[in-house]
C-alpha cells in the first residue's frame, strides 16, 4: 500500500478554511520573480492534516505518535525553478462528456446537473443497476463509470452452516471467459484514452490483474514528472470495459517557479512530527473533576412518598442507597419527615482516565524524488512542483517546493454589492362615499301625573272636624256676539 503524506507553508496552513477566487499568475515578462499564486488554503492532493504513511505496521495509526524523521541517505538539492502548471478554463464541455459516453459504449443521453446538485454531468442509470456515467464540474473534468451490477459477477457469502460467528463463507464466480492478457487489456484502454483525445504517450502506464480482469492504470507525466492526476481503465471478459475513472480537464504551462531545495524542505517535514492524531484524546483528568463537582450541585427529583404507606409492603417506593448514606436513613440536605420531592444527593464516584502513551516512531529518509502535487484555486486547479521523500519502509511523504511567499490565499472576490430593488408604489384607493343617513324617528310615551286623592272626612266624636268645601269658580261667559247699536230717538219740542 502506497502512503503519503503532504506538507504544505505553515503561513498557508494557518488560514485553513479561507476561500476565494483562484487566478492564475502569469509570467512577469522581464525575467522576474513570478506572481504568487492565489489558491484555497488548505487544498493539496492528500490530507495535510493526518501522517498518511507513519510506518509500515499499520495498526500504529489507530494511536497518538510522535514522529521523528531522520536521514539515512544523503540527498539532492534539487533547488533549480521547476514549471506551474493549471487547468485550461472551459475545457470540460458537454461535447466532450458525450464523446467520452460514446467510447464507452453509451447510448444514454447526457444530462446537465444543476448547480444545487454539484454541478457537472451524468448519463445512464442512476440506481447502479445498469452502466452509468458521471464527470464533476471542477477544472479537472474527474470522472467515473461503471458497468452496473446487472454487468459483473458477484461474490455470495453466507453465514456459516453451524451458526458460529466466525468469518462468513464466501464463494467466488467463476471467471468471465475471453479476459485479454496485459497487451490486450493495454490495446483497449488506449482505444478508449484516444477516443476522448487524449494521448497514452503522455502517461506512464502499469498494467496488473489476473483471471478476473486486467486493470491498466495511466499516470499523467509533465515534462517527465508524475503527477496525481490517474485514469484508471479495468477490462474485463471478452475485452469489455467495466469501469473506468480518470480526467477530462486539460492543463496549461503558467511558468517556472523557484524550488526550496531539500534541506528546507526536510526541515518542514520535521517541523510537523507532532500533533498527528487520529482519533479523539481521552477525557483530560481535570475535565473529569469539573463535571463530577457540576453534577454534585443539580438537584434530584424522586416521586413523593405517602408516610402511611412507606416502608416496607405494598405501595412503598425505595429510592436508590447514595454513596455513603445507608438504606432508609434520610439523605444529606433532606428535612425531617421526607415531605419534600427534591433533594441534593452525593455523586457516584468517576473513574480517573487512563494515562495516554504517545508512541515514538523513528522514520528513515531514504531517497527523495521531483513530483507535483495539486493545489486549488475556486475554479482552477494548479500543478506545483513538489517533493516525494521516500522511507525504508515504503512511505511516501510530500512536500511542496514551492516557496512560502508564492503560495498566498486566495481572498474573496470583491464585488460591488447590488442595489435593492425599488419598492413599486403602492394604489391608492378612493374610499367609497359614505351613504345618508336615514332619519331616525323616536316615540318618548309622555305619562299624565295621575290626579292627587280627595281625603276622605274624619269624624272624631266630641269635635267637629271641618270639611274641606271646594268652591267652585264660574268660568267665565263666553263674550256675546256684537249686538248692533241703537241711537235712542231724539227729544221733541
Amino acid at each position: 500500500m502506497r502512503r503519503r503524506m503532504i506538507l504544505m507553508g505553515v503561513g498557508l496552513v494557518a488560514i485553513a478554511g479561507l476561500a476565494g477566487v483562484g487566478v492564475y499568475a502569469a509570467s512577469t515578462g522581464d525575467g522576474g520573480e513570478p506572481e504568487p499564486l492565489r489558491i484555497v488554503a488548505g487544498s493539496g492532493s492528500g490530507d495535510t492534516t493526518q501522517a498518511a504513511g507513519i510506518a509500515a505496521d499499520e495498526a500504529r495509526m489507530i494511536a497518538p505518535v510522535a514522529i521523528t524523521y531522520v536521514l539515512g541517505a544523503e540527498l539532492p538539492a534539487l533547488d533549480g525553478a521547476a514549471p506551474v502548471w493549471r487547468t485550461i478554463d472551459g475545457s470540460v464541455t458537454t461535447a466532450e462528456v458525450e464523446r467520452l459516453a460514446r467510447a464507452l459504449g453509451m447510448t444514454d443521453p447526457v444530462e446537465v446537473l444543476p448547480a444545487d446538485q454539484g454541478g457537472g454531468w451524468r448519463a445512464g442509470s442512476q440506481d447502479g443497476t445498469a452502466p452509468s456515467l458521471w464527470v464533476s464540474g471542477s477544472g479537472t473534468g474527474d470522472w467515473s463509470y461503471s458497468v452496473g451490477s446487472d454487468g459483473r459477477s458477484e461474490v455470495v457469502c453466507s453465514a456459516p452452516a453451524d451458526g458460529s460467528t466466525d468469518v462468513p463463507e464466501c464463494v467466488m464466480p467463476p471467471p468471465p471467459p475471453g479476459v485479454p492478457d496485459d497487451a490486450g487489456a493495454r490495446a483497449v484502454a488506449d482505444g478508449l484514452l484516444r477516443a476522448v483525445g487524449l494521448d497514452s504517450a503522455a502517461y506512464e502506464v502499469e498494467v496488473s490483474g489476473d483471471e478476473y480482469g486486467r486493470n491498466v492504470l495511466y499516470t499523467q507525466t509533465f515534462d517527465g514528472l508524475r503527477s496525481p492526476l490517474v485514469t484508471g481503465v479495468f477490462v474485463g471478459g471478452e475485452g469489455r470495459v467495466t469501469g473506468a475513472n480518470g480526467q477530462l480537464g486539460r492543463f496549461e504551462r503558467v511558468d517556472d517557479y523557484p524550488r526550496i531545495g531539500t534541506a528546507a524542505a526536510f526541515a518542514k517535514l520535521q517541523e510537523g512530527n507532532l500533533g498527528w492524531w487520529t482519533e479523539p484524546m481521552p477525557l483530560a483528568a481535570a475535565d473529569a473533576r469539573a463535571a463530577e463537582e457540576a453534577a454534585a450541585t443539580q438537584p434530584v427529583e424522586r416521586p413523593a412518598v405517602d408516610p402511611a404507606t412507606s416502608g416496607e409492603g405494598a405501595g412503598a417506593v425505595d429510592l436508590p442507597a447514595t454513596a455513603g448514606v445507608a438504606p432508609g436513613e434520610p439523605t444529606p440536605g433532606e428535612p425531617p419527615g421526607g415531605d419534600d420531592t427534591v433533594v441534593t444527593i452525593e455523586p457516584l464516584p468517576v473513574d480517573e482516565p487512563l494515562p495516554v502513551e504517545i508512541e515514538p516512531i523513528t522514520v528513515t529518509i531514504t531517497a527523495v524524488e521531483p513530483s507535483l502535487t495539486l493545489l486549488y484555486g475556486d475554479g482552477t486547479v494548479f500543478l506545483v512542483p513538489a517533493y516525494t521523500f521516500i522511507a525504508a519502509d515504503g512511505g511516501r511523504y510530500e512536500v511542496v517546493a514551492v516557496p512560502d511567499g508564492l503560495l498566498v490565499p486566495a481572498e474573496p472576490e470583491s464585488l460591488p454589492e447590488p442595489l435593492p430593488e425599488p419598492l413599486p408604489e403602492p394604489a391608492v384607493t378612493e374610499p367609497a362615499p359614505l351613504p345618508a343617513p336615514e332619519p331616525v324617528t323616536t316615540t318618548v310615551p309622555v305619562t299624565e301625573p295621575a290626579p292627587e286623592p280627595t281625603p276622605e272626612p274624619v269624624t272624631i266624636p266630641g269635635e267637629t272636624v271641618p270639611v274641606p268645601v271646594t268652591a267652585t269658580v264660574p268660568a267665565e261667559p263666553e263674550p256675546l256676539p256684537d249686538q248692533p247699536t241703537i241711537e235712542p230717538p231724539p227729544p221733541t219740542g
